[in-house]
C-alpha cells in the first residue's frame, strides 16, 4: 500500500502537536547549551547532538527552525573556540549549515510525504527512522568531505571515516531522538513501572556482565555484546517503540562503558553499527506494537460502545414491544367492551321495537297499513341482521366458542371475497390448536388482514389461507397466505399495503415473525408465526 498523499496542512498525531508559548521559547533558549553539551560527550562511539537535533526539529514549528540553526552554530563556534581551534567559513558552512539542513530537509519531506507532524502509523514510523538515516549517510560524507579540506582524515581512509561518522549519528538518531519525543509525554516508557521490570531482568544484568568482561577480558568483549542486540527487540515486543528506545539507550550504554579496553576500534564501531539497526529493528517492532495496542484499546472502546448501544436498543425494543402488546390486548377489550354495549342496549331494543311492531299489525285493519307496517318489520329485522353481523364483525360468536374456521368463514370479508370472485381456500386445523382464546384471537386478526390485502387487489383470482401449529416443539403458529392474481404481484407493492403494515405491527407486538416471497407461477406466498403460548421463544421481527 502507498503513502497517502498529503492533502492540506499536516495533522498532528495524538497528543503531541508542535511546542508552542513558554515550552517553545524554554527550548530555543536551552537549545545551544544542550547542543554544547552533547559536543563534549560525543566521539567516534557515538554523536548524541543530532539526536537532540532530530527531536527538536520535530516538536518545533518550521518558522522557528532557524533559532536551531543558530544555536548550534553558536554551540559549536564555542566549543571550537574552547578547544583553541579557529573558526573558518568552510566549518560553518559544511560543519552546521548544511547538517543542519539535511536533517531539517529530511523531517520536511517526511511530513510532505505522509502528511503527518507526528508518525502515528508503523509505516509513517519507519519512513521517518529511513529519513533519519539517510540524512546521516549524507551528513557522514559532507563531515568527511570537510576533514579532508581540512588534512584531518588521520591516516584513515575515507570510506572508514564515513562509516564511522555514519555510526556515530545513526546512534546519535536512534539512542536519544525517541527518549527526548517522549518529554512531556504521560506513556513515555520510564513513567511505566512494567517497564523498568522488564528492563531490571534484561539490560540490567547485561550491562553488569559486559562491563565485568571488558575489564578482564576486553577481547571477548565484542562477542559477548552481541546479546546486548536482544533487550530493545524484547521491549519493543512488550513495551512499544518508547520501551525500546529506552532499552536501546542503556543497552548502547553498557556497551560503551564495556568497551574501553578494546583494542580495534573498527570492531568497535561495527558492533556499535549493529546495535544501531537492531535499535532501528527494535523500534520499527514497537511501532507496530503500539499502533496494534492503539487499534486494540480502541476497539475495546467501540466493542463496549456498541454493547452498551445494543443494550439501550433491547430495552427499548422490548419497551416498544410490551406496549404494542398492551394496546393489542386494549384494542380486543374495547372491541368485546362496545360488542357487549351494543348487544345488551341496541339489539334488545331492536327486539322491543320489532315486538312492537307486531302487536300494532294485529290491532290495524286497513290493509295498506297493515302492508306498510310488515314492510317496517322486515326493515327493522334486517337492521337486527345487521347489527348482528356488525357485532360479530368485531368479536364472532364462534371465536368465542373455540370455533375458528366458523369464524373466519362468516365474516363480511368472506363474503366480499365470494362476491368478487376471488377463491377462497381455508385450511384449519381446529384440534391442533391450543385452547388459548388470546390466540385464537391473533389468529383470527391477521386472517382478517390478510383477507382485506387480498381485496385490495382487483385482479386477485385466488386466496388459500392455511393456519396450524407448527410440530416443532416450540410452540409457534403458523399462518400462511398464498395469493393468486392475474398479473404477478411485486413485493414492493405489498409491503407498502396498509394491511400487511397491520400484520407486522401485531407480529411485532406478539413477538412474532414475518415473511413474503414469490412463487414460481407468479403468486406471492406470505407467511406470519408466532408464539403460542407464554415462555415460547420470541425472536426479532423480520419482514422484507
Amino acid at each position: 500500500m502507498n503513502a497517502p498523499a498529503a492533502s492540506g496542512p499536516p495533522r498532528h498525531g495524538p497528543g503531541r502537536p508542535p511546542l508552542g508559548g513558554v515550552g517553545l521559547a524554554a527550548v530555543l533558549l536551552l537549545y545551544p547549551l544542550l547542543w554544547w553539551l552533547g559536543l563534549e560527550v560525543s566521539n567516534a562511539y557515538w554523536f548524541l547532538p543530532v539526536g537532540l537535533r532530530v527531536a527538536a526539529l520535530m516538536r518545533v514549528p518550521a518558522r522557528w527552525w532557524w533559532a536551531l540553526l543558530l544555536g548550534e552554530y553558536l554551540a559549536g563556534a564555542a566549543n571550537t573556540l574552547w578547544h583553541g581551534y579557529p573558526l573558518g567559513v568552510a566549518g560553518a558552512l559544511f560543519g552546521s549549515l548544511l547538517p543542519f539542513g539535511l536533517y531539517a530537509g529530511a523531517v520536511a519531506g517526511w511530513r510532505k510525504v505522509t502528511g503527518e507532524t507526528w508518525p502515528t502509523h508503523p509505516r509513517s514510523f519507519g519512513q521517518l527512522l529511513l529519513a533519519g538515516a539517510s540524512a546521516a549517510a549524507l551528513t557522514a560524507l559532507d563531515l568527511t568531505f570537510l576533514r579532508w579540506l581540512d588534512g584531518r582524515l588521520g591516516g584513515q581512509s575515507p570510506a572508514e571515516v564515513v562509516f564511522s561518522l555514519l555510526v556515530g549519528d545513526l546512534v546519535g538518531v536512534v539512542m536519544l531522538g525517541p527518549l527526548l519525543l517522549q518529554l512531556g509525554d504521560p506513556r513515555a516508557a520510564w513513567r511505566r513501572l512494567a517497564v523498568w521490570r522488564e528492563i531490571a531482568w534484561s539490560v540490567l544484568p547485561l550491562g553488569l556482565v559486559l562491563i565485568l568482561i571488558g575489564r578482564s577480558q576486553p577481547e571477548v568483549q565484542p562477542y559477548v555484546a552481541l546479546f546486548a542486540l536482544a533487550p530493545p527487540l524484547w521491549l519493543g515486543y512488550r513495551a512499544g517503540w518508547r520501551g525500546a528506545s529506552l532499552a536501546f539507550a542503556l543497552a548502547s550504554t553498557a556497551v560503551y562503558a564495556s568497551s574501553g579496553e578494546m583494542a580495534d576500534p573498527r570492531i568497535e564501531s561495527l558492533l556499535q553499527f549493529y546495535l544501531a539497526l537492531v535499535g532501528i529493528a527494535g523500534l520499527v517492532l514497537g511501532a507496530v506494537v503500539s499502533f496494534e495496542q492503539r487499534l486494540r484499546e480502541r476497539l475495546r472502546r467501540s466493542v463496549g460502545e456498541l454493547a452498551a448501544a445494543n443494550r439501550r436498543l433491547t430495552e427499548q425494543a422490548l419497551e416498544v414491544r410490551e406496549l404494542g402488546q398492551r394496546l393489542v390486548a386494549a384494542q380486543e377489550n374495547e372491541r368485546q367492551r362496545i360488542r357487549s354495549d351494543l348487544r345488551g342496549e341496541f339489539s334488545q331494543q331492536i327486539s322491543v321495537l320489532s315486538t312492537e311492531l307486531s302487536l300494532l299489525v294485529r290491532q290495524v285493519d286497513r290493509p295498506e297499513l297493515m302492508a306498510m307496517l310488515d314492510a317496517l318489520r322486515a326493515h327493522v329485522l334486517a337492521l337486527r341482521d345487521a347489527a348482528e353481523a356488525c357485532l360479530d364483525n368485531l368479536q364472532p360468536r364462534g371465536l368465542a366458542e373455540g370455533r375458528l374456521r366458523e369464524a373466519i368463514l362468516e365474516t363480511p370479508l368472506a363474503r366480499s371475497l365470494h362476491a368478487a370472485g376471488v377463491r377462497f381456500e381455508l385450511d384449519v386445523r381446529e384440534d391442533a390448536f391450543p385452547p388459548d382464546a388470546g390466540c385464537r384471537i391473533h389468529t383470527f386478526r391477521i386472517a382478517q388482514h390478510l383477507m382485506a390485502l387480498a381485496l385490495r387487489f382487483s385482479d386477485c383470482t385466488q386466496l388459500r389461507l392455511a393456519l396450524e401449529e407448527e410440530q416443532d416443539g416450540e410452540g409457534w403458529i403458523g399462518i400462511t397466505a398464498r395469493i393468486v392474481c392475474r398479473t404477478p404481484l411485486m413485493a414492493e407493492a405489498v409491503a407498502a399495503e396498509p394491511e400487511w403494515q397491520a400484520v407486522r405491527d401485531r407480529m411485532f407486538a406478539v413477538g412474532g415473525e414475518v415473511g413474503m416471497e414469490p412463487a414460481v407461477d407468479g403468486a406471492l406466498q406470505l407467511c406470519c408465526r408466532f408464539p403460542s403460548r407464554d415462555g415460547a421463544p420470541g425472536r426479532e421481527p423480520s419482514g422484507p
